[in-house]
């Protein structure tokens, strides 16, 4: 089975920007990027990553508004956080170059069992497994196991740590993923071109699509905001910081009540500008409303509401509690910006800017 799914994987894997490389950083950054997210969308923000900051101390030396700027619009912030400090710590212990061992990569910041597997085989050519969710779906489909929980996870780890012990570890644990996202997919999975099909239990059993057990998510909850486009000096908004134990900390957004209300009545505009006050340190006064648009944080599903607005009386004045910017979407290099003040920013007519990262003191 093992010299079937090398044969498939060096005949039909995909051609993706961070395979070929032996660099332990950039496979390191792919595969952070790759937790939660899709090929499709990390394609793009990897080869900007990676030309932003080339290897480990580059990322390791930029201050965390630089790399938060590049990841905007990636999601899971914690995962840029982690990543540069997993770069400075390598600085630090282990003189610039990622530890060889999936045990010592644990030991950085974000670098769980599947990324530090994942980089262990593919830059060391180790022979550690891997348990993403593709490689759990073919693993239990062989078995036709459950996969689901800590019991089926341990037996489908030894299942994965047994197959992976020969030569070419990490190709054969890409070529696992590769099935996965390929062949081995959760609706309509194509037996008919799966080399190890003759292997498959679930196939035998003519049960492919019920393995692994699915997941019982909850529904989404229902959400409101109601954002403000406060300008000011021709062209210009203002933006405020989200602060350290809020949700994505340390990323700019519009003002306002941006999803944390549960019906319309906690979004009436007195309501609004009381917000605005507290994040601004001047009162504000609503102006008309320019749209709206859906956005999904997680397990919220936001209806957010956009809005022009105007300080009262002239100059910000005042002394807000939190960091504030004045910026000129159009032409400003830009702080690292939630996705939805992005949106809202279309909305507002600011459709066809270029987000720059900005650089560390602007």
């Amino acid at each position: 089975m093992r010299g079937r799914l090398l044969a498939f994987y060096d005949r039909h894997s995909r051609d993706l920007p961070w395979r070929g490389s032996q660099d332990p950083y950039a496979i390191l950054v792919s595969e952070v990027m790759l937790q939660q997210t899709t090929v499709a969308a990390v394609i793009p923000y990897y080869e900007k990553f990676l030309a932003r900051f080339p290897d480990l101390r580059s990322l390791a030396q930029a201050s965390e508004e630089e790399v938060l700027a590049v990841w905007a619009g990636l999601g899971y912030y914690r995962r840029a956080r982690n990543l540069r400090e997993a770069c400075r710590q390598t600085v630090r212990r282990h003189g610039g170059h990622l530890p060889g061992t999936a045990v010592a990569l644990r030991e950085l910041p974000g670098v769980g069992p599947y990324t530090a597997g994942a980089v262990a085989s593919i830059a060391f050519n180790l022979p550690e497994p891997v348990l993403d969710g593709n490689v759990v779906r073919v693993l239990a489909r062989l078995a036709a196991r459950p996969g689901r929980g800590s019991g089926e996870m341990r037996v489908l780890e030894q299942v994965a740590r047994t197959l992976v012990a020969g030569q070419r570890p990490g190709d054969f644990n890409q070529a696992l993923m590769e099935l996965g996202a390929t062949i081995c997919t959760p609706k309509k999975p194509a037996c008919g071109a799966c080399p190890v099909a003759r292997s498959c239990s679930a196939r035998r059993e003519g049960l492919a699509e019920m393995y692994p057990q699915a997941l019982l998510r909850p529904s989404p909850q229902r959400r409101r905001g109601v954002v403000l486009v406060v300008g000011h000096d021709g062209g210009r908004v203002y933006l405020v910081q989200r602060g350290g134990e809020s949700l994505m900390p340390g990323l700019w957004e519009l003002p306002g009540l941006s999803g944390q209300e549960k019906d319309a009545a906690a979004l009436e505009p007195r309501a609004v500008a009381r917000a605005a006050r507290r994040q601004l340190g001047q009162s504000v006064v609503l102006g008309k409303r320019l749209g709206s648009f859906q956005h999904t944080v997680v397990n919220r599903r936001v209806q957010v509401e956009v809005r022009a607005a105007r300080l009262q009386g002239a100059g910000r004045g005042g002394a807000a509690p939190g960091a504030v910017r004045s910026v000129d979407p159009g032409h400003d290099a830009m702080p690292p910006l939630t996705a939805a003040t992005r949106k809202a920013l279309e909305v507002a007519g600011f459709s066809s800017l270029t987000w720059i990262p900005t650089r560390s003191g602007q």
